[in-house]
């Protein structure tokens, strides 16, 4: 991950006493390159150990049936699992990957979506991979989440296409400010 994304997540748990990030050195995806490798880290808490077991008590990753989408939760997903595509060729759309989930864990997902104002919600198959996406406005979205918060990450709050303009949800064709 880029530093200043790692920074970002270290400050907003910072009451858990996260370490400053810091980079190693590690192999591309392939194992053809080396690269550099963002992270972060805080000694053990009975808070994320509890967290670890809701998501991963079964074994494997399946979101917690009172699963609550706030705000600050749902940009920080968009930052790590979402971004916007093209939906019909034409306007743009928000889509999650959830490849990790079956159908109980996507549809746990759907109704905390549902609960934060994003009841039309739909998956597709990405090459045997459902992903979830927004049957809403991208600007629905986007004001739900706020400014991006960190430059790195502000492709995703672009459309497709465009040659590095930013719209402000909104107002068509305006300077999509991210805070640094």
């Amino acid at each position: 991950k880029h530093r200043d994304l790692v920074r970002l997540v270290a400050d907003q748990f910072s009451e858990f006493d996260f370490r400053s990030p810091y980079v190693r050195d590690s192999y591309s995806s392939d194992w053809r390159s080396r690269c550099a490798v963002w992270g972060s880290y805080t000694r053990a808490n009975p808070v994320f150990t509890e967290q670890h077991t809701r998501w991963y008590g079964t074994g494997t990753k399946q979101p917690p049936a009172d699963l609550i989408i706030t705000p600050v939760v749902a940009l920080f997903w968009y930052l790590g699992d979402g971004n916007l595509g093209k939906q019909d060729g034409c306007s743009d759309r928000v889509n999650f990957s959830t490849h990790c989930f079956g159908a109980s864990g996507i549809e746990v997902i759907r109704t905390a979506l549902q609960a934060a104002g994003f009841a039309r919600t739909a998956v597709y198959s990405d090459g045997g991979h459902p992903r979830l996406y927004l049957k809403h406005d991208s600007k629905d979205w986007i004001n739900f989440i706020g400014l991006c918060p960190v430059a790195c990450m502000s492709y995703k709050w672009s459309l497709l296409g465009s040659e590095a303009k930013f719209r402000h949800a909104g107002q068509k064709g305006a300077s999509y400010a991210c805070l640094d």
